[in-house]
């Protein structure tokens, strides 16, 4: 139980250290698929589990364009606005069906507003990030030896459960949100 904990504090402390690109951080010239592909898995590795999992793929990202989650390229290239998007994308995956995403990002990061709401999305992303980290490290700090194992399984289950409570909030805020779409695509 003991390497657990060591291995959860560590995670709570490289957690902590994360930031969530900001708009500045964010190459502001177009990029081809591959460098966005190789951008995003450099920016969004510290958010993954398992090392071998692919953060996004090429595949992933032509799926979106088909799927209008997010614009097609100009001229084969990937401006700022989609790198937000797809940002917005890799963490509301692990959550919502695509559709739901494609809603969500329809009504609210409008072109013109990209900046400033991928600055919203940073600031609750890394705070989320770091409240639970805070509050996983804290537990495991205070928690006597012999009730590690019940208060990791405990956590493990409120976890989930609030996961699974706020997935079906936001499911139901973006069912009563209007059927919209104020994505302005780009001409080529």
């Amino acid at each position: 139980m003991q390497k657990a904990k060591e291995e959860v504090l560590k995670w709570t402390r490289e957690i902590s250290e994360y930031r969530t690109p900001s708009w500045e951080s964010l190459p502001q010239i177009p990029l081809y698929l591959d460098q966005v592909v190789s951008f995003l898995e450099t920016q969004l590795k510290d958010l993954l589990q398992d090392e071998n999992e692919k953060t996004i793929t090429p595949s992933m990202i032509n799926n979106y364009v088909k799927k209008k989650v997010i614009p097609p390229p100009i001229k084969k290239k990937y401006d700022v606005h989609h790198l937000a998007r797809l940002l917005a994308i890799h963490t509301s995956k692990q959550i919502l069906p695509i559709s739901q995403i494609s809603k969500f990002l329809n009504q609210f990061l409008v072109e013109e507003k990209t900046q400033e709401v991928l600055e919203e999305y940073r600031q609750k992303q890394d705070q989320a990030l770091h409240t639970v980290a805070q509050r996983l490290g804290a537990e495991l700090e205070s928690c006597p030896p012999q009730e590690l194992e019940e208060m990791l399984r405990g956590l493990v289950l409120e976890f989930v459960l609030q996961a699974n409570s706020m997935r079906m909030a936001a499911e139901c805020i973006i069912d009563a949100l209007p059927e919209q779409s104020r994505h302005k695509e780009k001409k080529s």
